[in-house]
């Protein structure tokens, strides 16, 4: 019995075809790469006409210029309620129905300090988020802001440096590949005036005596904020594994900032108890 061709097999073919010249277009007009076997890229040619189409609007609309602002973007409402009009217990309410809005139009909202008060959380997104302009292009899912780009916390920002750039890299086997933004001179321990050169040499130097590095346990417990001067303390339990045994030991840690003048907070002051560098 001879073959038959499903009866969309014309369709489908116009599909291969059209989605063959979007790739290209893509390719030549935005620098774009698709990577296939041997038997296409497995797609339906429906489903990845449907994405390719989209991609090429996104781009269209990015390569334009034009802007909305997140108002418009929500369609102008006008029941948004301002925070000096919420009534006592009603916050709660309010600030999961403006998360909802967002959301329903890709539009996410997050924090990393503990310290955002849910009513400037919403104050900032009633307010400040609504002038924020946007790619015009209605594609979703594409846009992410966190609160603190808007309004840093360097009290926040300076401790979790500390703690998971400096301290924790400093005490574990692996290599001080990547450093926290440094400032000149640093000090580590008892070692001053250290350029970052001399500075990773000298931790590499510590790290190389063992065989194995274990932060056990690593904590800030105070940050002091004072102009343009901070200083972060905290705890450490650490394990120093050499020949099969490894030593706990304990001790305190500070991290000293200084704020430079582009308002990047750099590090200055590295000075870990219970161990020897």
């Amino acid at each position: 019995m001879p073959n038959r061709q499903p009866k969309d097999s014309g369709m489908m073919e116009r599909l291969r075809m059209e989605n063959d010249f979007m790739k290209m277009k893509l390719m030549l007009e935005h620098g774009a790469r698709f990577h296939s076997g041997k038997d296409g890229t497995g797609l339906d040619p429906a489903i990845e006409y449907t994405f390719l189409k989209q991609v090429l609007a996104f781009e269209e609309e990015l390569a334009s210029g034009r802007r909305k602002t997140v108002f418009e973007k929500l369609g102008r409402p006008s029941d948004i309620r301002p925070l000096q009009a919420l009534a006592d217990g009603e916050l709660e309410g309010a600030l999961s129905e403006m998360h909802r809005r967002l959301n329903d139009q890709g539009i996410h909202i997050s924090t990393l300090s503990p310290d955002v008060d849910p009513r400037e959380l919403y104050r900032f997104m009633t307010e400040e988020l609504m002038q924020v302009e946007l790619c015009a292009t209605d594609s979703p899912g594409m846009h992410c802001f966190v609160y603190d780009e808007f309004h840093p916390d360097p009290r926040h920002q300076n401790e979790r440096t500390a703690v998971d750039l400096c301290i924790r890299l400093v005490l574990q086997k692996r290599n001080l590949m990547h450093m926290f933004p440094a400032g000149r001179p640093l000090r580590l321990n008892e070692h001053e005036k250290l350029g970052e050169t001399e500075f990773r040499r000298k931790v590499h130097a510590f790290k190389s005596r063992y065989e194995d590095i274990v932060p056990v346990r690593i904590e800030a417990t105070r940050t002091e904020l004072r102009d343009d001067l901070c200083r972060v303390t905290g705890t450490h339990v650490t394990g120093l594994c050499l020949e099969g045994r490894c030593d706990r030991v304990k001790g305190d840690w500070q991290v000293g900032f200084r704020l430079d003048s582009q308002g990047e907070w750099l590090v200055t002051d590295v000075r870990i108890e219970g161990i020897e560098i």
